[in-house]
């Protein structure tokens, strides 16, 4: 099968401090790095590594960041198709990380708002079986728009609503997978007030929502690991000890690693698992996509 990523390509500016400002406080930090991010890259570079086969759909502007970005992209195992925007900047998010590895993360969109329908003519090129994953950090009519052509030609569709906005009912209707963290989970189905270290109740929750939408549901939670709602069943995977770095982007390796394994044949059990282990091993290191690990890493049957 192969997988088409259409999405956010930024370029991240990660400060390293002891801990994160309040509003009205300035701190000072350790250091800044330049890192290559956007949920859409992310995503599409962890399944890239991790043996998927990835056609990645982007645009930068066109400036420092955009040209120093292309060429990372151009250098990965990745079909790419990247736009480069005239009189609009490249997407730039502004990470603070503190000494837990936790970070607050503010987004210019910049050329990333600059999608239309005419940027789903790819999906000619895909058919029944193959994967859609796309995220929100795009003109969510775009995301919209993918999600339903990717449903009519037989794709089947993997939904990570980052950043959180709820949910369209149509849109619900054609997605095969939602991947959410706690807050997303919370705004995208408006569920306020829920007890995340109860699992018996966030279970029943997600198995009444896989129900309800057709979709399978998946919830990461972090360093507790994940639980999924898929074909009327739980499953449950712990979370792994690791020495957390930085969080940035964990949640990406997720969805990328996720679809990677499920495109090659496996179960989704083992899939599950897969993911599960990849984003533990990736905040392990400092930045996003370059932090993400590759079979190697994860000792792993290949496919």
């Amino acid at each position: 099968m192969k997988i088409l990523v259409i999405g956010s390509i930024n370029q991240d500016l990660v400060i390293q401090m002891d801990r994160i400002p309040k509003p009205g406080e300035t701190l000072f930090g350790h250091t800044l790095s330049y890192f290559p991010g956007g949920k859409g890259a992310n995503q599409a570079i962890a399944a890239a590594r991790l043996g998927g086969d990835v056609h990645f759909v982007g645009k930068v502007g066109n400036d420092a960041f955009g040209e120093q970005l292309k060429k990372y992209l151009a250098g990965l195992n990745l079909d790419l198709q990247v736009q480069t925007m005239e009189d609009t900047p490249t997407g730039t998010a502004i990470i603070s990380v503190d000494a837990q590895g936790e970070n607050a993360i503010t987004v210019i969109p910049g050329a990333n708002t600059r999608f239309d329908s005419t940027d789903l003519e790819v999906l000619t090129g895909f058919e029944k079986g193959d994967i859609l994953l796309i995220q929100n950090e795009i003109n969510l009519p775009v995301v919209y728009e993918a999600i339903g052509k990717a449903k009519e030609r037989g794709m089947s569709v993997c939904y990570n609503p980052a950043p959180a906005f709820p949910i369209p009912a149509e849109v619900l209707a054609a997605c095969d997978y939602l991947l959410v963290n706690e807050h997303e989970l919370a705004i995208c189905f408006k569920k306020s007030g829920l007890d995340f270290m109860n699992k018996k109740e966030i279970g029943r929750i997600l198995l009444e929502l896989s129900e309800s939408t057709g979709s399978t549901l998946i919830l990461t939670l972090g360093s507790k690991g994940c639980i999924a709602a898929h074909q009327g069943e739980l499953h449950e995977v712990a979370g792994m000890q690791v020495q957390v770095v930085d969080t940035t982007g964990a949640g990406d390796c997720f969805c990328g690693a996720f679809v990677s394994r499920m495109s090659n044949g496996y179960p989704f059990s083992d899939s599950l698992q897969f993911a599960n282990q990849a984003a533990a091993v990736s905040v392990t290191k400092l930045g996003a996509s370059v932090s993400y690990p590759s079979l190697a890493d994860l000792k792993v049957k290949t496919p």
